[in-house]
């Protein structure tokens, strides 16, 4: 099927002039004759936030970090010191093990992204 695309004279005396470009120039009058929609499918940029400011847990007790995510990168967790707490992922959640009072950084990283959660284990 033949679609017909009409510029108006001035647009092509700028085409000719070099002050336009062809291609754009016959793209947005299509566009502009035949309303379209753009639909990207599958495209999903990685984020991930974590719930509250700061979290407490207690010496040998377990927390659980809230926290959403989308895109399809691997959600990482890591912590800034061990021998305060540690962090891992089971069964979709991130724990916090707290080990020694202290402060500590949990950072959940996803891709590029990164959501950082204060750790007071006391």
């Amino acid at each position: 099927m033949t679609q017909q695309v009409t510029l108006k004279p001035e647009e092509v005396a700028a085409i000719v002039a070099g002050d336009k470009d062809l291609t754009a120039s016959v793209l947005a009058a299509y566009l502009k004759a035949n309303p379209t929609e753009l639909v990207i499918e599958g495209f999903e940029v990685d984020k991930v936030t974590t719930g509250k400011d700061e979290l407490s847990v207690g010496i040998n007790a377990e927390a659980v970090i809230e926290f959403s995510q989308s895109g399809k990168s691997e959600l990482k967790v890591s912590t800034t010191n061990e021998n305060i707490a540690t962090a891992f992922i089971r069964d979709g959640k991130v724990f916090v093990h707290g080990v020694a009072a202290g402060e500590v950084v949990i950072t959940l990283s996803k891709g590029e992204a990164k959501a950082e959660q204060k750790v007071k284990v006391a």
